[in-house]
């Protein structure tokens, strides 16, 4: 048996084995966009939604929508606004650790 001979089996298992793993990655890459189109539609679907609720509570402030819901939503909307401005204010006069409150 010739050298030429005891590498053809050896070449077409390395063949073989790239061929495998290219379509392996091909796949992979296939699985990867469609993955990044659905989270992007996804995200998408969320940025709609927010936009919705944003335009329902400008609606119900300006008194064109009176959804007993979406009022409900509007008036915890206005507290937990208030809320986070207390808690703004309260920061700006709570000294950080590296200050001194004696300097």
């Amino acid at each position: 048996m010739s050298n030429e001979e005891e590498l053809n089996p050896l070449d077409a298992f390395l063949r073989s084995f790239v061929d495998h793993g290219r379509r392996s990655m091909l796949e992979m890459a296939r699985q990867g966009q469609s993955h990044m189109r659905h989270m992007a539609t996804r995200r998408e679907l969320d940025d709609m939604w927010l936009r919705l609720g944003k335009v329902a509570y400008r609606l119900a402030e300006a008194g064109e929508l009176s959804h007993p819901a979406v009022l409900k939503a509007t008036e915890r909307i206005k507290a937990l606004e208030s809320s986070l401005h207390q808690l703004e204010a309260h920061e700006d006069t709570v000294p950080t650790p590296h200050e001194n409150p004696a300097d």
